[in-house]
């Protein structure tokens, strides 16, 4: 969605999914601030698994990447959901596939 918010007049966007691809929004941003939207349309679809993901198994998909990737993702919300192994497996195979592992 964030090529469609430049084209209605943004400036920038806010994502916590910028905890774990920081340079690739970064590079979202500098295309879209550039009106290249080929190239944002490139990013809009590389962040489309990582947004689905997201979608499905809530921010602990952002808590348990930062782990895997090294950082501090830190405690889930009391009334967060916790991921199991199965959960665990897909967020690292889609980091990979992603090339953020």
């Amino acid at each position: 969605m964030v090529p469609y918010y430049y084209l209605a007049g943004a400036v920038g966007f806010t994502t916590g999914m910028a905890n774990i691809t920081l340079k690739e929004s970064i590079a979202l941003h500098n295309a879209a601030i550039k009106s290249q939207w080929t190239k944002a349309m490139i990013w809009r679809d590389y962040f489309e698994p990582l947004t689905e993901s997201r979608r499905t198994i809530g921010n602990a998909m952002l808590k348990s990447g930062l782990e895997m990737m090294g950082l501090a993702g830190g405690p889930i919300r009391a009334s967060g959901k916790q991921l199991d192994a199965s959960e665990r497996r897909k967020v690292r195979r889609l980091l990979k596939t992603q090339k953020l592992l």
